[in-house]
């Protein structure tokens, strides 16, 4: 008998690869559930291009993400859609469903789905109207009720998520299974749409730093609990030394301008400001997706990654995610702190250049600059680690792995009980 595996909560396509995985290797009958007001980001188009307007019949679109579906969970047609599947793993707000959910659940954790959306304080802080703020949460409660009810916790050892755990008392956390991020990244990347972006750039510059990452500048508790902070001056600051140690006249700064929220787009005005009082404004470059666009899409961003000569991310906390992956996979230097425990727990060794000061980032910046071969050799070494752990060949092991039940049938499907916690 064909195991039926529901998949929801497609965070800048992980769950989308999953179900290719698991379709293909393990030969599961894996469906995607979709929002229909999902984010480009998160929607398999983005990847994959020819999807648009084209799904094949294992993914599906509904209203999941309505107003009733996320203040009043028990009214999600989701419930009604996967009630004929043996297990669904979820990220984002999947855990408030679990409740009301037939099928035995698995929560794969992205990053604030646990750091932030359970914990009443963060949520209400985060928001910046009342009425969001209430909302918020409202959704808090139901996210954190819906995680004492996950029959499994899939997370990544990091202090942010671990702590997050910890303070919520979650005992489902399997610490044998670990899931790479998997990353289809384009063998050869296309498109027309971002041309004149790409030859301006190309004209004014020669040596570029790429940082895609959220303006999340305030050093809150919040902000560095759930995650959220990216410390992006800090590569602002090792910039600007850069520069001066170096008289580099045709290197720049790229960011993307994204996000709507208040703190976005505080961040990026904050930014703008320290560029400015640094006198390096005219070298620091906001770029905006498309018009029709509210950010890029991931074959859009593989093509400013291919333009620039090395990619900045977070400065924070010490995980890492697609930004960093999308940068290694383009072999490119990717500069950006990581807990080193968790990456020689995880992995042994790792290409990236950990570094967090100012100091630092102008002494990695400076060698990266003088030196293309050594450029081209710390890019190269990041595309094979990338492939080794985070290509949909190299990640295939470890998911074969840690989800063989699926295919064997070991594990019974859950009968909407309640579970120990």
């Amino acid at each position: 008998m064909v195991t039926r595996v529901a998949l929801y909560g497609n965070t800048c396509n992980n769950l989308y690869q999953l179900a290719k995985l698991l379709r293909n290797e393990l030969q599961v009958d894996a469906h995607l559930f979709l929002p229909n007001n999902a984010d480009i980001q998160n929607r398999p188009e983005s990847d994959d291009p020819e999807l648009t307007d084209n799904y094949p019949d294992w993914i599906h679109v509904g209203r999941y993400r309505s107003p009733i579906a996320q203040y009043l969970p028990m009214f999600s047609p989701l419930i009604n859609d996967v009630k004929n599947f043996d297990y669904i793993i979820f990220s984002q707000k999947g855990p408030s469903l679990a409740p009301y959910l037939k099928p035995k659940t698995f929560f794969l954790v992205t990053g604030g789905d646990l750091t932030r959306a359970p914990f009443y304080g963060r949520t209400y802080r985060w928001y910046k109207s009342f009425p969001a703020k209430i909302l918020g949460v409202v959704r808090a409660y139901w996210q954190r009720t819906g995680l004492r009810q996950v029959d499994e916790t899939w997370v990544q050892p990091f202090k942010p998520l671990k702590t997050a755990l910890a303070d919520l008392g979650i005992k489902t956390y399997n610490r044998e299974k670990y899931f790479p991020v998997i990353l289809d990244a384009p063998g050869k990347v296309s498109g027309t749409e971002l041309d004149d972006t790409l030859s301006n750039l190309r004209n004014n510059w020669d040596f570029l730093i790429f940082n895609p990452a959220r303006m999340m500048l305030d050093e809150t508790p919040d902000m560095v609990a759930t995650g959220a902070w990216k410390n992006n001056l800090a590569l602002l600051y090792g910039f600007a030394e850069f520069l001066k140690t170096t008289g580099a006249t045709r290197a720049a700064f790229v960011f993307v301008d994204k996000g709507d929220g208040h703190r976005e787009k505080h961040g990026r005005e904050r930014f703008l400001q320290e560029a400015d009082r640094l006198g390096i404004k005219d070298k620091v470059i906001s770029l905006k997706p498309p018009a029709s666009q509210d950010v890029y899409t991931r074959a859009q961003l593989f093509r400013l990654y291919e333009l620039s000569d090395v990619v900045g991310n977070d400065y924070g906390v010490g995980w890492f995610g697609s930004i960093v992956l999308e940068g290694l996979s383009m072999a490119k230097p990717v500069i950006s702190y990581v807990e080193e425990s968790v990456m020689h727990e995880l992995y042994g060794d790792h290409p990236l250049i950990s570094v967090r000061e100012p100091d630092e980032i102008a002494d990695a910046l400076t060698r990266l600059y003088k030196d293309p071969d050594y450029r081209f050799k710390v890019g190269q070494k990041g595309r094979a680690w990338y492939k080794k752990h985070h290509s949909p060949q190299g990640a295939k092991r470890r998911y074969i792995e840690n989800l063989e039940f699926l295919k064997s049938g070991d594990v019974k499907p859950s009968n909407g009980t309640e579970n120990s916690n």
